[in-house]
């Protein structure tokens, strides 16, 4: 049986995203304990409409914090919450 890394890498091949964001949101997620990564694979295999959401956020989120932008955090951050409490409610 295939790892949770191994099934989200999976996923987020076969998924849309340009080579360049699927190795971004790949390394991003690398470091992860494997019980978060078991949630990420269950919401993108849940919606794969999910990867593309989560790439953009993480995209943000790296140039937010590239450019010290505490504003511009704030707002993913709050962005991010609303994401999290729609999943909660649709499960």
């Amino acid at each position: 049986m295939p790892t949770s890394q191994e099934q989200l890498n999976k996923l987020i091949e076969t998924s849309d995203l340009s080579e360049t964001d699927k190795a971004n949101i790949t390394q991003s997620f690398s470091n992860l304990p494997d019980q978060l990564i078991s949630g990420v694979v269950e919401l993108f295999q849940e919606d794969p409409r999910f990867i593309p959401i989560i790439n953009k956020l993480l995209k943000a989120k790296t140039d937010a914090f590239a450019t010290q932008d505490e504003a511009k955090l704030a707002e993913i951050l709050r962005q991010e919450k609303e994401l999290m409490d729609k999943i909660s409610q649709e499960k």
